[in-house]
């Protein structure tokens, strides 16, 4: 299977989670973990009154466990093609924070901010695992092959972020947020 890998940068960031407001990885009856396809994961967190993370906000946990965090971008709602905004992805990249990217007003790829996971510190390895988690950020093709439906995901090993398909298949771990 592809993945794409992308670096994000973040200069800044306004949403903050935490693992307090991030809530525990779910687990069924027998307590085994609850891994579920993207429908399966929203669907159980709205039953809940509660809903998938950001990746926004799994970015903010990773800061908060030491990754380097968060860059904002200096062209919100700009085509990911435009060349300045290339030059600024290039920039970022060479500090090792990756562009994160979200449907613009057209449809099209924007940025909505950049991250670097480097410096994470996995710390709790009994809860956390090396898993992969649902956000509810999408993460729109930068290639235009529209017809992939994308989503960010999370890894607690590494806090990584990257894009993933939505596939009726493809079971990740799920975490929901409370608000």
């Amino acid at each position: 299977m592809f993945k794409a890998f992308i670096t994000i940068v973040i200069l800044s960031t306004s949403v903050v989670a935490s693992a307090s407001t991030i809530g525990n990885t779910i687990r069924d009856a027998k307590g085994n973990l609850a891994i579920m396809n993207y429908e399966e994961a929203a669907a159980f967190c709205d039953a809940r009154q509660a809903r998938l993370p950001t990746v926004r906000e799994f970015a903010s946990l990773s800061t908060e466990m030491g990754a380097k965090g968060i860059r904002e971008t200096k062209y919100l709602n700009l085509s990911y093609n435009d060349s300045a905004v290339q030059r600024e992805v290039d920039a970022n990249s060479l500090d090792h924070f990756w562009s994160i990217t979200k449907p613009g007003p057209a449809g099209e790829p924007v940025i909505d901010f950049y991250y670097s996971h480097e410096g994470y510190n996995f710390q709790n390895p009994e809860q956390w695992s090396n898993l992969w988690f649902w956000t509810s950020s999408v993460a729109p093709d930068i290639w235009a092959r529209k017809s992939w439906k994308s989503m960010w995901t999370w890894t607690s090993g590494t806090g990584s972020v990257v894009s993933e398909w939505r596939l009726p298949d493809r079971k990740l771990a799920v975490r929901c947020i409370f608000d």
